[in-house]
């Protein structure tokens, strides 16, 4: 599977992608990612576009689109959390993260 990447649909031109300089250095030095790899974007609008990375450096990231399909939405899996009673100081600590 493909990392996936969120972008407004500005950065979005045609075939070319232009990421925030956030996730460049995640892409470079995080990822490590190279040119010519495969990375998923998208675009908060429902499309989701195959991208294949152009240049990659820690400040400033390109790549191509490649193929653009309608985004899958939300998972068909839902999913419950419970979680059981604490002390005060420690079920603070819980909602806060």
């Amino acid at each position: 599977m493909a990392h996936r990447f969120f972008l407004p649909s500005e950065f979005i031109q045609g075939e070319a992608v232009q990421f925030t300089p956030v996730q460049a250095r995640q892409l470079a030095t995080v990822l490590r990612l190279r040119p010519g790899e495969q990375v998923t974007v998208l675009d908060g609008s429902g499309s989701a576009f195959d991208v294949s990375l152009i240049m990659v450096t820690a400040k400033n990231a390109r790549g191509v689109v490649t193929g653009s399909r309608v985004a899958g939405g939300e998972p068909g899996v839902r999913l419950t959390l419970v979680q059981g009673l604490l002390r005060a100081p420690k079920w603070e600590t819980v909602l806060q993260k």
